[in-house]
């Protein structure tokens, strides 16, 4: 074989400058090298998409998903979960009640996936995390936090920069805001309780009222005074009489008129009478990034949640619709999922959809070996068949998103074949190589013949000619397509995360792809060589050295 290689090595030499390729050869082995090259590149940009998909699914979701039968809910899960949490290589398992709704802003709405989970449990099962943008988890149960917040960001970073005085004065303009709402709030709803007390619009004339205003009233330009009834409620105490004189149907003296039919009071009365109530704690939110940017709002802001299975009203099903306060968003880079994934508490999901308290739409789990999901999801099945819960149905990341990663898989053969044409290509370049030297070397070859070289020699000289090229061009090809991997991994290729919700190229190369590519390759190059070998098997000698 040593023979051969000398040879074949020799006929890839030019013929005027013994040493050096011919021009020939050195296109040949570019060919390949392209080839090789491209399609090293290509498969490893495909695989880093895929990886960063993957990442992105297995960082939002579970790896194991429980659910009921046929994919419906849970009943009574807390005997699931301890199933679950018996079960070795579970990190971490969460319950979850989930409902599509609609979420609406002062600005805008949107759709969106209300979740209500326990953040506890959520960080055992995900990500959640350290995809945290913004807020917290735990203000899911204090929305204030998210008030104070969005205080210290108005007022700036460091309250050494505003006065005491300053701070005490914006509190004050706050407190007379909240309290203006509130009464405006109970007024519109006394109003739509069909009250018996009615508003005084305006005195009528000549009724003795003085030209100055007194509490309750409000002048106006060019006409007589209006009452408001904010103004009443703020300037009457607790027993229903104002501070500019008696209400309607009492005394001076607090006894009223015994012989005078008792009348409803009226709504400044009611309110002032009333306890002022405490302002109410608004539960919290958290959503994605991609929502917040669609309602318009941030952490501290208010947004209302719309349930279209609310409650049953005289003409039929009312949407149920509740505030709830943005306490933190995230950022996942699943535009899928920052764009339409919201987390509730728990509780208030579940008052809030009306679910019952045993009942969990599903239970994702997070396991402490990936490479062991499928045999953690049987070790689930047989401890659930075994604790008398063969109808929950168990279902691994796999599964859930077989067609989306079957579809890559596919779309990385269809691309990795097509871009073989590459290299199929420079094959036929090694051919016609490999032919032109047949015919320019035909009375050397006569000579070995001659000499007693037998065709299968012959054969194994060009066998070793276009072995020679397809591995040179190979090695260069791997060694160009590796070198700009390791540069895209160290470097980074920037990319706009407007368009491709990701800021720089992924890559991702798998070994068994780079050895595919190599032995398709050295494959592609050897068949190339059968052709032209057998063409020079078969020179008859005395044929061609007769005109010698």
């Amino acid at each position: 074989m040593r023979f051969e290689w000398m040879i074949g090595t020799r006929y890839l030499q030019a013929t005027r400058q013994r040493g050096a390729p011919s021009v020939i050869t050195i296109v040949s082995v570019g060919a390949v090298a392209v080839g090789v090259a491209a399609l090293i590149l290509v498969l490893a940009v495909l695989g880093g998409f895929e990886g960063d998909l993957r990442n992105k699914i297995l960082g939002t979701k579970a790896h194991i998903l429980l659910t009921g039968e046929g994919g419906g809910e849970l009943a009574d899960f807390r005997s699931v979960l301890e199933a679950v949490n018996a079960t070795p290589g579970i990190a971490g398992a969460v319950a979850f009640v989930e409902s599509d709704v609609m979420m609406a802003s002062a600005t805008n709405y949107s759709g969106a996936i209300i979740r209500g989970v326990d953040p506890n449990e959520l960080r055992t099962a995900t990500e959640i995390d350290a995809y945290m943008r913004d807020g917290s988890l735990e203000w899911l149960d204090d929305s204030e936090a998210a008030l104070e917040l969005r205080r210290r960001r108005l007022l700036g970073d460091s309250e050494a920069e505003v006065s005491p005085d300053a701070l005490r004065e914006m509190a004050e303009q706050l407190r007379r805001d909240v309290d203006r709402l509130e009464a405006e709030v109970q007024i519109a709803r006394a109003l739509r309780e069909g009250s018996g007390g009615a508003l005084a619009i305006a005195a009528p004339a000549g009724s003795g009222t003085e030209s100055s205003p007194t509490a309750g009233e409000r002048p106006e330009a060019g006409g007589p005074s209006l009452r408001d009834p904010l103004a009443e409620a703020r300037a009457s105490d607790g027993s229903g009489a104002s501070r500019g004189g008696a209400a309607e149907g009492v005394g001076a003296d607090g006894s009223g008129d015994e012989g005078a039919p008792s009348r409803p009071r009226s709504i400044a009365e009611r309110i002032a009478a009333g306890r002022r109530a405490e302002p109410r704690v608004l539960p919290g939110v958290v959503i994605g990034t991609e929502l917040a940017e669609t309602l318009h709002v941030e952490v501290g802001d208010q947004v209302q949640v719309i349930n279209p299975d609310g409650d049953l009203g005289p003409t039929g099903p009312i949407p149920r619709v509740w505030q709830y306060r943005v306490v933190g968003t995230f950022y996942t880079g699943f535009f899928e999922y920052d764009n339409a994934m919201a987390y509730l508490a728990t509780d208030s999901a579940r008052r809030f959809l009306n679910v019952s308290p045993d009942v969990a739409t599903a239970i994702e789990i997070k396991i402490t070996d990936l490479d062991r999901v499928d045999a953690v999801a049987g070790a689930l099945r047989s401890a659930l068949a075994a604790s008398g819960r063969s109808d929950v149905e168990v279902s691994t990341w796999e599964e859930l998103n077989s067609s989306l990663f079957a579809a890559l898989q596919l779309e990385q053969v269809v691309i990795g074949l097509v871009l073989m044409i590459i290299v199929l290509v420079a094959s036929f370049a090694i051919a016609c190589v490999l032919t032109m030297i047949v015919i320019q070397r035909s009375d050397e070859i006569a000579v070995m013949r001659a000499m007693g070289a037998d065709a299968a020699m012959v054969q194994r000289v060009f066998f070793v000619q276009g072995l020679a090229i397809g591995t040179a061009g190979t090695a260069l090809g791997l060694a160009f397509g590796l070198g700009v991997v390791w540069l895209l991994r160290v470097v980074g290729f920037p990319l706009d995360p407007e368009i491709y919700y990701i800021d720089r190229l992924p890559v991702e190369l798998a070994s068994a792809s780079v050895v595919a590519v190599v032995c398709g390759s050295l494959l592609i190059s050897a068949v190339a060589t059968l052709l032209p070998s057998v063409q020079a098997a078969r020179l008859d000698p005395a044929a061609a050295l007769r005109h010698d």
